[in-house]
């Protein structure tokens, strides 16, 4: 990955204008309007370069030359570098010499790259402009900066302190509603156990009775037998009688009923902790014991609601693994669900929308790292028209560098040819010359008869030979 160039300082005459021309460390680049006022207001009360109280923020310097150093923010507008001007300096020469600026204001802290030679990163994203978080890491060269934002720490303490109780507050709660539904199902258990023993108890006496009345009208005379039989008759008259007017009491409970009615209660309780997968087993679980268990329709929300969520985790993996149009197509095919299923949905569907920019960016950040200006191109125009200003002035600088190595390129090549070409004719005149040494050398001692027959045999021996044609005829 080729570095940026670092960017030059600034030309003396631009700083002899008077301020007629641009900044080129961006002191000059327009405020966002989130920023502006606040920033004016304070421009108003102060001078651009002093120094006001504000909300409790400071850098902690955690990686390079100057690791531990705290650095509070006590500026309207502070300049971090290596230059002995800047209001943060670091001893690390992989920054420049004004890297970065902070510019404080009611709404945050905005930190702007002053067109760095290594360029800023925020939580390892390149960043020429961006409204800072707290605890958000800095990386400028081989430095690491952190900023700390103490009042949002504090809020971040509480906060965390307030989930850690609303936790254990829900864990109570579970916990006491579990009490009461084992109470509840314990409570049905033992009422249909003793209406079982009293029924039982009913039987026994009953049977009992029956075999009395027919001990006594056994093992007796004849004499006694018809007033044995009318005593007999009688009784039996009475315990019918008796049977038709006493009260049977409540009939017991049916099992099927008491098991498939706990199992509905424990399907409403999963639909309310949205755990939609217990919920349709416990559901199916009370049909297939009590059919009709499920009188208010609870079993289709639940695979409505069921069937929704999955989607909605297809979603996730897939944005999670880069594939944003394979979401997106995948939140399309989400059955209609309840209003918070629906705002859920929506929801993600924006977070996909931003990751997939966020995406994009990046893979064009890297492709003009790489000098693929085509490949960064194409990858800018499918950002949004906000997205792209930021872009595009670097696009035009790494086209121009592109076009300066190529121009290099074909010097280079033009400059190895003739090289080679030179190399070439060097060569070629020492053939020559090497093959009609043994004429100079007749020639040198005035054998001249013997120097024509030499020349002679060079020229039969290297018949097809311009060049040495042409040194015979000459000698």
């Amino acid at each position: 990955m080729a570095p940026r160039p670092p960017s030059p300082d600034p030309p003396p005459e631009a700083e002899e204008a008077g301020g007629e021309g641009r900044d080129l460390y961006g002191e000059d680049d327009p405020l966002p309007e989130e920023l502006a006022p606040a920033a004016k207001e304070a421009a108003d009360d102060d001078e651009s370069e002093s120094t006001r109280a504000g909300p409790p923020r400071k850098l902690i310097v955690i990686g390079g030359p100057d690791k531990g150093k705290v650095k509070r923010l006590t500026g309207v507008r502070i300049v971090v570098g290596r230059a002995t001007g800047c209001h943060i300096q670091l001893d690390d020469p992989s920054i420049s010499r004004r890297h970065m600026e902070l510019i404080i204001a009611e709404k945050g802290v905005l930190l702007r790259d002053l067109v760095s030679g290594n360029g800023t990163k925020v939580n390892g994203e390149r960043a020429d402009e961006r409204l800072l978080k707290h605890e958000d890491v800095i990386e400028i060269g081989s430095s690491k900066l952190q900023f700390v934002d103490e009042l949002e720490a504090v809020k971040k303490a509480r906060e965390d302190a307030d989930r850690r109780a609303e936790e254990a507050k829900h864990a109570k709660e579970e916990a006491a509603k579990k009490k009461v539904e084992d109470e509840a199902a314990a409570k049905v258990a033992a009422e249909a156990e003793a209406a079982k023993k009293v029924q039982e108890e009913k039987k026994a006496e009953e049977e009992k009775a029956a075999r009395k009345g027919a001990w006594g009208a056994l093992g007796r005379q004849q004499k006694i037998a018809v007033a044995a039989g009318g005593a007999l008759a009688l009784l039996l008259m009475l315990i019918v009688f008796s049977g038709m007017f006493k009260d049977p009491g409540p009939p017991p409970p049916d099992p099927r009923q008491v098991a498939a009615t706990k199992k509905m209660e424990l399907a409403r309780v999963a639909m309310a902790d949205k755990r939609w997968d217990d919920a349709v087993d416990l559901i199916d679980s009370a049909e297939r014991i009590k059919p009709g268990s499920d009188e208010d329709g609870l079993g289709a929300v639940a695979r409505k609601e069921l069937a929704a969520q999955k989607s909605l985790d297809q979603a996730r993996a897939l944005m999670e693994q880069q594939r944003f149009d394979d979401a997106l197509a995948e939140l399309a095919r989400t059955p209609e669900a309840s209003a918070k299923t629906a705002e859920e949905r929506d929801a993600l569907e924006k977070e996909i929308a931003e990751k997939r920019v966020e995406f994009i960016e990046k893979s064009a950040r890297d492709a003009m790292d790489a000098l693929d200006a085509d490949g960064a191109a194409r990858l800018i125009e499918q950002l949004p028209p906000e997205r792209r200003k930021a872009m595009e002035g670097r696009l035009v600088e790494v086209k121009e560098l592109v076009q300066k190595q190529q121009k290099m390129q074909e010097e280079q090549s033009r400059q190895e040819q003739q090289q080679h070409k030179a190399h070439q004719a060097a060569a070629r005149k020492s053939f020559v010359e090497n093959a009609f040494r043994p004429v100079e050398r007749k020639f040198h001692t005035k054998d001249f008869d013997r120097a024509v027959l030499e020349c002679d045999r060079v020229q039969d021996s290297y018949r097809g030979d311009d060049d040495v044609r042409g040194r015979a005829q000459a000698l």
